[in-house]
């Protein structure tokens, strides 16, 4: 499809929704029967479905003519009457707090609650850093606790407050280096008696030791897990984006088609008089159901045209080097919306090169049939020689 879309971007189109008679489906219906997100994501098929949701409006006219088009006055007279009735009717209705919740408030509880228990389970990246950042919290801190108050006697409650404490706050930048320094004896003691009753703060024990062990943690903390972390919250972004994107195209086709298929009369006319009409014309007229833009009409001549510029785009896939160069573009082709105006954009060129081509081809069938009516003009001279 990348080839063929490459070469020929009319014919690729058509492809698309063109019947398949041995599954007698088109590939668009097909992709989005088998689930083929990618597939439906392809440029190729995301062009086809814009060109659907425009209808019959040109790809390059400029947006502000649509917006234009779109809030005329003239077409929002109907939608100003049913919103002046909405608001009528719910003016009119009176509101009984004392009435307990309803079903759809309990269903719309539960809902909520899925999507915020979907959103705890889709952080799994950040229990993994919180698990390790907790293992670095606690060996410093025990490695704290055991050399700067060796032999100590604490509740168990004080001692785990003492282990997370100093490793905690280091992170965010409170160092405490005179508390592990050591202070002086009038803010600390030495005395068990002293310090063991809570009357004064034990003194820190002074080794070679205690302005490395705070310079390695935060080497480890501030430099190692922070990065480890963003470069952990990036990678689950950029793996949401993609999949977000190839979902929204997936589901960009049933969209779609919906509002193509919808009719254009209100409810409940749409349930009652458009299906009797439909039904009716279809009754005194059997006609062969037509798919609408969603199926191309393709007569046998042009069924063969596809067939072999199918077959050239595989053989052109499958030649050399441009195989590999074909698959990395058909990755490529999983575009956004910025791809998608760009291929906008490009539709007046291409369009103005059809032209051209359909001029040149005039101009040659001219040529041809003049050089054919002067060959017939030219004058013949018959001359005959004497025999010999």
């Amino acid at each position: 499809m990348t080839e063929l879309y490459r070469n020929d971007r009319e014919n690729a189109l058509k492809t698309l929704v063109t019947k398949v008679g041995r599954y007698n489906s088109t590939p668009l219906e097909i992709g989005v029967s088998q689930k083929l997100e990618k597939f439906i994501a392809h440029t190729a098929c995301q062009a086809q479905l814009n060109s659907i949701w425009n209808g019959d409006i040109v790809e390059y006219t400029p947006f502000w003519r649509v917006i234009m088009v779109t809030f005329l006055p003239v077409l929002l007279i109907q939608r100003i009457g049913f919103i002046t009735f909405k608001t009528e009717e719910t003016t009119s209705q009176q509101i009984s707090p004392e009435n307990p919740p309803s079903i759809l408030e309990y269903l719309t509880c539960l809902w909520t609650l899925s999507l915020a228990i979907e959103e705890i389970r889709q952080l799994e990246d950040l229990g993994f850093f919180i698990a390790l950042y907790a293992l670095f919290l606690l060996s410093f801190g025990i490695m704290y606790q055991a050399i700067l108050f060796p032999n100590s006697e604490s509740s168990p409650l004080e001692l785990l407050r003492d282990l997370v404490y100093l490793p905690y706050w280091q992170l965010y930048g409170e160092l405490n280096l005179g508390q592990i320094e050591g202070e002086e004896p009038s803010k600390c003691t030495n005395d068990p008696q002293l310090y063991t009753n809570g009357t004064m703060q034990r003194c820190p024990i002074k080794n070679h030791f205690n302005v490395l062990m705070p310079a390695v943690y935060l080497i480890l903390t501030n430099i190692l897990l922070v990065n480890i972390i963003i470069a952990m919250f990036s990678q689950t972004f950029q793996t949401v984006q993609d999949n977000s994107e190839i979902i929204w195209k997936f589901h960009m086709y049933a969209l779609v088609y919906e509002y193509y298929d919808r009719p254009m009369f209100q409810i409940p006319i749409v349930i009652h008089l458009w299906r009797i009409i439909k039904l009716s014309y279809y009754r005194i007229r059997p006609l062969k159901k037509d798919g609408g833009a969603f199926v191309y009409d393709a007569t046998t001549e042009e069924i063969d045209r596809l067939h072999v510029i199918e077959k050239n785009a595989y053989e052109s896939f499958q030649n050399g080097p441009d195989y590999a160069r074909s698959r990395y573009d058909a990755m490529n082709m999983m575009t956004d919306e910025r791809d998608i105006n760009k291929e906008i954009d490009s539709t007046p060129t291409q369009h103005d090169i059809k032209e051209l081509r359909e001029e040149m081809h005039r101009m040659r069938e001219s040529l041809i049939q003049e050089i054919r009516n002067l060959d017939s003009r030219q004058p013949v001279l018959v001359s005959d020689y004497p025999r010999r």
